[in-house]
């Protein structure tokens, strides 16, 4: 019985390593700025090119942000299509849905998804990197201080929970 204790702590410390390795690169980007405010410029670049774009494409590049992190971590996300934000959400990985009550409490590193009603579906993504009293606090790739999905960088947001449609966990 211990034998199975100690693998299975020796499991669950490693997915912390990970998260805490995940959460310490995403912070790392706070502060990266487009070039011009075109979704250019070298580190956005190199994150739209990791979604299988070319950087010259000028994508919005949030859910790109994402994909990105995670392969820094080695820890490759199975979704369609990483740089639409749609695609970190399937049933099977949601933890959190507005009005619903929690699967379980969210975790440095979860990914949260931002409805856009002229758009009918998730259109905005970012990393769920704590609450304090009714905010979440997120990392975000391609916003700005008012917290558009159009933006021009890496920012820290404190977002009204009740602007947080879902929350899903790829770790």
């Amino acid at each position: 019985m211990a034998f199975i204790l100690i693998f299975s702590s020796i499991g669950l410390f490693g997915q912390c390593d990970l998260r805490n390795e995940l959460q310490a690169n995403y912070r790392s980007l706070i502060g990266v700025k487009e070039l011009t405010g075109n979704n250019d410029g070298k580190e956005v670049a190199k994150i739209i090119e990791a979604s299988g774009f070319d950087s010259t494409s000028r994508i919005p590049w949030c859910a790109a942000y994402i994909y990105y992190e995670f392969l820094l971590i080695d820890h490759r996300l199975e979704v369609e299509y990483p740089a639409y934000a749609p695609s970190y959400f399937p049933d099977n990985r949601i933890i959190y849905t507005r009005g619903q009550e929690e699967k379980c409490t969210p975790l440095q590193g979860d990914i949260i998804g931002i409805y856009f009603k002229n758009k009918k579906r998730i259109a905005h993504v970012g990393f769920y990197d704590g609450e304090i009293f009714n905010y979440i606090i997120t990392v975000e790739g391609n916003t700005n201080k008012a917290g558009s999905r159009e933006g021009d960088g890496v920012w820290r947001k404190y977002r009204p929970k009740n602007t947080i449609y879902k929350i899903s966990r790829f770790l």
